[in-house]
């Protein structure tokens, strides 16, 4: 019983009212509680905390809630609760992400903890989820299967096109501590997001990942989402993200060049519009359509040379 694993969850909130109750409820519901749980509520102005609040006196769990005056962007959120997270936990072994407005099913940490026992676990594994509406109902069964999905099944890591598009849902995520803890050295990286970030270190330091093709969750759809399985928002605000995402990509190969240990970072990571071309054509998580649009876009809007961010 000492070694099995031990998995704390980091709930990371900001004017969640609308929704951070089902997922609350979610938590308590799961047949194998978490180590602990964190919820870090970043500047909201709506009543999330006091919901929080209320929830932890009823609930019996091993929570807590923290409060920071101002939200430095939710990749730099996530990043910095976890590395606080970490601090105040050495015991814990694996760290699972959590967001405000999703819902977890009953059985998902218990199946997470089976799957990360032993000592060939993997550092960063992953789930199907099926999608839902802001009114919670069934949008689709499966994430990754769902018409118009732009990946293809099974997804993995294997590939250098992670550093293209993330082919893993944060919500579905969880990751070993000794990866948690290089997400929180690295926080430094140009990382779109905090998922994003674990999924790219775990490819450049070959760490080990598995996906269980189980749907354990659901995603919320919605008119707040900052990312989701829709592009339905204006066409300026899709080419803007769409710009934004390949200036990471560029800046990403440059950052690898000088942090990387070694020279994995030059041959995993694409540095060129080239070989971020190369990348998209070859790979085996995006269907074909999809490998087209995106090679489109890496040669529209891949950066001039010695162009850098902002």
């Amino acid at each position: 019983m000492n070694d099995a694993p031990r998995i704390g969850v980091l709930l990371c909130a900001h004017n969640g009212a609308a929704y951070i109750d089902e997922q609350l409820a979610s938590l308590a519901a799961q047949e194998q509680l978490p180590h602990c749980l964190e919820i870090h509520d970043w500047g909201s102005s709506d009543d999330s905390c006091a919901r929080v609040q209320q929830w932890l006196e009823a609930e019996r769990m091993p929570a807590a809630l923290f409060r920071h005056p101002q939200a430095p962007g939710p990749c730099a959120s996530f990043i910095r609760s976890l590395e606080l997270m970490l601090q105040r936990h050495p015991e814990l072994t694996h760290v699972m992400f959590c967001d405000q407005d999703d819902r977890w099913h009953s059985r998902r940490v218990a199946r997470y903890a089976d799957a990360v026992a032993g000592p060939q676990a993997p550092d960063l594994l992953f789930s199907d989820l099926d999608l839902i509406d802001g009114d919670g109902e069934r949008l689709a069964d499966s994430f990754y299967r769902r018409p118009g999905s732009p990946f293809s099944w099974p997804v993995g890591l294997d590939d250098a096109d992670v550093f293209l598009v993330n082919p893993v849902v944060g919500m579905s995520m969880i990751i070993s501590r000794p990866l948690a803890e290089r997400l929180v050295s690295h926080g430094d990286g140009p990382w779109p997001m905090h998922d994003w970030g674990a999924v790219m270190l775990c490819r450049l330091y070959h760490c080990r990942w598995e996906f269980l093709p189980e749907v354990l969750g659901s995603y919320r759809q919605h008119g707040a989402n900052l990312r989701g399985a829709s592009s339905a928002s204006g066409a300026g605000a899709s080419l803007g993200r769409l710009r934004e995402r390949i200036r990471s990509i560029h800046d990403l190969g440059h950052w690898c060049r000088t942090h990387a240990a070694d020279d994995r970072g030059g041959t995993l990571v694409p540095t060129t519009r080239w070989q971020a071309l190369h990348c998209a054509a070859v790979s085996r998580n995006l269907r074909w359509w999809y490998r087209m649009v995106l090679s489109s876009l890496l040669l529209l809007l891949w950066p001039r040379k010695g162009a850098t961010r902002d």
